[in-house]
């Protein structure tokens, strides 16, 4: 296996574990075995020398010489772990976690330091379990979850000999046969292996069965409650919030009057935090009315102190208590441009912004009326009323003769400040410097060509001076025409090939992640000159498909037409479910399929925003069960237009990989005439192919589905059965004729 592959995995597989906090035994790290023998805790991985961290490699490939990693043991916090090898096998640390036994360790190791020198020997042999899990002997079960989500996949827990949780994995490899029991019409891969769909639920009843030959064990039934992970149970983090912004004070004064409470994290029924809405404020009561109270959304502070609100939150019983300082009403106390110099053009209205603090040294946030009064340098003095409106105050239309004029800052009668205007004769100036800025980030991603097409992109701004005197207007216009931008990796970011002709500009993510710098330049035939430049990063957000499964029941990729598709192999391989529980691997995020007849292989090549990985997998043309592959009723001259999949309550009809689809009038029904939630007319096709119909239950293995294609009366009626001994949905047509008959 690729090397660098292998170092991301077990730094995924590191920081995944780092999530637990419990106590670990054996002592939680990577232990490397063959002739290294050292381990590496880890608490301490992450914080190592740069030359340990070398030699943490060179050991890696040492302890390894022939690349299976049976000699690396990680060991996570909660003392269950797995050798690395099958970490790489199963994909994830929580897939391949298990209780490890002394004979996954080769004897003592040496502890590695900081800096990469050895400690204390270790053995950990002494903290692992006695006996191997084959031995493992049942004398009770227990079925132990009794909260799960609302979604897909949720894997209920099973608990042995009162005080011992194991997982089917390991029940099997001791010689039990397992079988969870429920009281609904589970699937046959709900009862196997207990990963159920608790979509549609809202509680539901299980209970585990193991059998080792004679011997039969049974829990007692256990009620589970399903809840939505999105839901708040408990609010523990609260902030205060003006308007869309975080309050970055820990105070507010008297005079501000637009701070609300809001939640900034909240746990739902299982204890995480991730994915949780916060909830609203619903109430919230003063320890003290005097000095502050709550109104109208937000904070009433009417004089200074220190006061306690309690407050409630929509759907949550707990309340929080937060303590609150009220400071003063702010008052203009000072100019941050005090004695500076600011340039402006002469002879042209500018307007000049200066900025205006409190006595707390923060930025006034209350509109204050400022007196602000021009001297010039024979001492002629203009008097004007400024407005500072959130710390801002602007000399609105500056028009001077060149020369220097002295600015003083007046709150009533005290003078808060004082600074320069410098007007520069600019007639002959020339451009002497330009920045490249941004309104927000320097940063592109490219999932928003998916979202927004048909480019992710960045608009950058120019800003020219000449003699410290920032352009406007035409000045800005003329000193950028003609000039040039250029990227320093296209592959990254792709910048416009025409000069400019204007003070904005738009570069494009191009194929690749990473950082680009992207520059502004001045070219005269061989002559190039770099005036300015600014990093650009370019990243993916898009969810990448790093690995693909044969589906449960799948052996390989089957077909029934005259070429594979991307349909047949969305219908057969998984790259795992979203949170939503639907599929990750669709059609659309499919580049290409190539089937190798000779080698009975099909290659499967994604697009390269999902990640561009190659797959191969075993794959071979079938027949349709009972015509040959041939439709019915029609002499053979078609195939079956669909395949079908379910989950939960949708019926996902995929079409193949046509480019244009046009069948008309679709509607589905399950068993006697329940009608779809969803029923389609004239379906064209999409991206996908795929047609998504939603019921409003959900869809048992014993019900038949009747879908018609078409208009009456030439409407084509095909069924939907789940085929118990394929493990699969198939599809069959209906002749409707002969029915009638």
């Amino acid at each position: 296996m690729n090397k660098k592959v292998t170092l991301s995995l077990l730094s995924a597989t590191v920081f995944a574990s780092m999530a637990a906090s419990a106590f670990a035994a054996p002592t939680q790290g990577v232990y490397m075995g063959g002739s290294v023998d050292k381990f590496y805790k880890l608490d301490d991985l992450f914080n190592l020398t740069a030359e340990a961290k070398k030699q943490f490699v060179t050991n890696l490939n040492t302890a390894n010489p022939d690349g299976d990693f049976n000699n690396l043991v990680f060991v996570d916090f909660d003392g269950k772990g797995a050798k690395f090898s099958e970490i790489l096998a199963k994909g994830t640390l929580s897939k391949a976690k298990r209780d490890l036994i002394k004979t996954d360790f080769e004897g003592s190791y040496v502890t590695v330091n900081l800096d990469g020198s050895n400690g204390v020997s270790y053995d950990p042999r002494n903290d692992a379990v006695d006996v191997p899990t084959g031995d493992l002997k049942v004398e009770s079960v227990s079925a132990i979850t009794t909260t799960v989500k609302k979604a897909a996949d949720q894997q209920l827990g099973i608990q042995v000999n009162g005080n011992r949780t194991v997982t089917v994995d390991e029940l099997k490899a001791a010689g039990y046969s397992v079988e969870f029991l429920f009281n609904f019409s589970a699937t046959p891969t709900e009862k196997t292996t207990g990963v159920v769909n608790a979509s549609n639920r809202t509680t539901f009843k299980y209970a585990v069965k193991v059998t080792k030959g004679e011997e039969t064990f049974t829990s007692q039934w256990t009620d589970v409650k399903v809840v939505d992970a999105t839901q708040a149970v408990e609010v523990t983090k609260v902030g205060l919030k003006s308007g869309a912004e975080n309050w970055a004070l820990d105070y507010i004064t008297v005079s501000d009057t637009n701070v609300a409470f809001a939640a900034t994290e909240a746990v739902n029924a299982l204890g995480e935090t991730e994915n949780v809405t916060l909830p609203n404020v619903e109430k919230v009561t003063s320890s003290d009315v005097t000095v502050a109270y709550y109104a109208n959304g937000v904070i009433k502070a009417l004089k200074p102190g220190t006061v306690t609100f309690t407050v409630k939150f929509t759907g949550v019983e707990k309340t929080v208590a937060v303590p609150v300082v009220i400071k003063a009403a702010q008052e203009a106390t000072s100019v941050v441009e005090n004695g500076t110099t600011i340039k402006v053009k002469a002879n042209a209205a500018t307007d000049v912004n200066f900025t205006v603090n409190d006595q707390y040294s923060e930025k006034l946030r209350k509109n204050s009326t400022l007196t602000v009064k021009v001297i010039d340098k024979d001492g002629n003095e203009t008097s004007t009323n400024v407005t500072a409106v959130a710390g801002k105050g602007t000399i609105a239309g500056f028009n001077k003769a060149a020369g220097e004029y002295t600015v003083k800052v007046l709150n009533g009668t005290n003078e808060i400040g004082s600074f320069t205007i410098k007007a520069v004769d600019l007639t002959a100036a020339t451009p002497d410097k330009f920045e490249l800025s941004v309104a927000d980030k320097a940063q592109i991603d490219l999932k928003d060509a998916l979202e927004n097409p048909p480019a992710a992109n960045l608009t950058i701004n120019i800003s020219a001076f000449a003699d410290e005197v920032k352009l406007t207007g035409e000045d800005l216009t003329n000193a950028v025409t003609g000039l040039k931008v250029e990227s320093s990796n296209k592959d990254v970011v792709v910048a416009p090939a025409d000069a400019l002709t204007g003070a904005t500009f738009t570069v494009t993510g191009g194929t690749k992640t990473g950082v680009a710098t992207v520059s502004l330049v001045k070219v005269e035939e061989d002559y190039k000159e770099t005036l300015a430049t600014i990093d650009v990063e370019v990243v993916n957000t898009t969810p990448q498909i790093d690995a693909l499964n044969l589906k449960e029941g799948e052996t390989k990729v089957t077909f029934s037409g005259e070429e594979i598709t991307k349909a047949d192999v969305v219908a057969a391989l998984t790259a795992g479910k979203d949170q939503e529980g639907n599929e990750v691997l669709t059609t659309d995020k499919i580049e290409a399929v190539t089937y190798v007849e000779f080698d009975e292989k099909v290659i499967v090549e994604i697009k390269a925003i999902y990640g561009g990985k190659t797959f191969v997998f075993d794959a071979g043309k079938v027949e349709q069960p009972g015509n040959g592959g041939e439709q019915p009723g029609n002499g053979g001259q078609e195939t079956i237009p669909f395949t079908a999949t379910i989950d939960g309550v949708t019926l996902t009809l995929t079409f193949g990989d046509t480019t244009e689809l046009n069948i008309g009038d679709i509607a589905a029904s399950i068993d006697e005439g329940t009608v779809a939630g969803t029923v389609a007319d004239n379906f064209t096709g999409d991206n996908n192919n795929e047609l998504v119909i939603t019921f409003a239950d959900t869809i048992e293995i014993t019900s038949t589905i009747v879908v018609s294609i078409g208009n009456a009366p030439d409407a084509k009626v095909y069924e939907v059965t789940y085929d118990g001994e394929a493990g699969a949905w198939v599809v069959k047509e209906v002749n409707t004729e002969e029915e009638q008959a």
